[in-house]
């Protein structure tokens, strides 16, 4: 899988649904997980920024879900609630 560029540079991680570019140093992939600790996590904790959710489902309703990601009708996160 590549970056949408056609860069060979990106590995994608399929068990995460993450990918990492392979330009970046460990150090430097670092440094971004801790600049976005300090400034993204507080606007979400704060409200400052808040993610567009589309739907909610609960865990039972994990086929309907992956079915409506996978239809790309989707606008923002799918979030499937875990517990009650």
């Amino acid at each position: 899988m590549t970056d949408g560029t056609g860069s060979t540079n990106y590995t994608y991680y399929p068990a995460t649904g993450l990918g990492a570019n392979k330009l970046r140093t460990v150090e430097q992939r670092a440094a971004t997980v801790r600049g976005f600790a300090r400034d993204l996590l507080p606007a979400l904790a704060d409200g400052r920024i808040k993610p567009l959710i589309d739907r909610v489902y609960s865990l039972d309703e994990l086929p309907a879900a992956k079915a409506r990601m996978e239809s790309n009708a989707h606008v923002g996160k799918i979030v499937v609630r875990m517990g009650k």
